[in-house]
């Protein structure tokens, strides 16, 4: 198995398990469920529109990666789905989303800004410019790899190192919301919730329910392009046959 893979698996799996054990205890030391452990239970609804994303936008992954089940949109992605994709959402998201608004928290401090402001924009920012980063990483190590791409939206085309600036775009969105309900604990939803609820469970449980339909709609939205994009055939920015030795490109 890969070295990389392994690593990478690794980090994963503890890093979420570290990032809801936290939010746990934080949350039951206080008695109330904190923000934290609400966006990380909504990041995880968000996992069955990881295939048809991966589909549309012919990402394929290293094949020592254990697949789940193809049952339903977990089938989508080209050669199985990597099992540890719940993980890795709540590792990527959540650290991603704890440190632009920990960023934020400074731009509120120093600089004066207004803290929602300050959320989107620290989120947005963080997101887009380390996953760019790490994914300019990963596929150069082989994590993953991307088959086609749109022209003129593209780093490194027509190589195998070759991926999608608009991936990056929908990426920075995402967690820039993750940001806001993490560092936001007035927002929209925590008031709608609050407003309904008769008890601290059910302003929890109301919030979750807020934050999940949030999350959904905001990935549907950032996934529509990229649906888009593949269904007129507009990626033709082609990497080499072959992605990794012996697999099939996902076919166009």
């Amino acid at each position: 198995m890969s070295l990389a893979v392994v690593i990478f698996q690794i980090f994963s799996y503890t890093s979420s398990a570290a990032i809801l054990g936290g939010a746990a205890v934080v949350s039951i030391r206080a008695r109330r469920v904190n923000q934290l452990l609400l966006t990380s239970l909504s990041a995880l609804s968000i996992v069955w529109l990881e295939g048809p994303y991966d589909w549309a936008i012919y990402v394929q992954f290293h094949p020592a990666f254990p697949r789940v089940p193809d049952w339903g949109p977990f089938g989508a992605t080209w050669q199985g789905l990597p099992a540890m994709m719940p993980a890795g959402y709540l590792m990527y998201y959540m650290l991603l989303a704890v440190m632009a608004s920990r960023i934020a928290s400074l731009l509120v401090s120093r600089l004066g800004w207004h803290r929602p402001q300050a959320l989107l924009a620290s989120g947005f920012t963080i997101g887009f410019v380390v996953h760019e980063l790490f994914t300019l990483v990963a596929t150069y190590i082989g994590l993953w790899r991307f088959g086609r791409a749109a022209p003129g939206l593209v780093v490194f085309p027509e190589t195998y190192h070759q991926f999608p600036l608009y991936d990056g775009l929908a990426i920075a969105i995402t967690i820039m919301v993750f940001t806001y309900l993490v560092g936001s604990t007035n927002n929209m939803v925590v008031q709608w919730a609050a407003h309904r609820a008769s008890t601290p469970l059910q302003q929890a449980l109301l919030t979750l329910v807020g934050y999940i339909v949030v999350v959904n709609v905001v990935y549907l939205l950032v996934f529509a392009p990229q649906l888009i994009t593949k269904v007129a055939h507009l990626d033709t920015i082609v990497a080499p046959v072959n992605l990794f030795p012996g697999i099939p490109n996902q076919p166009f």
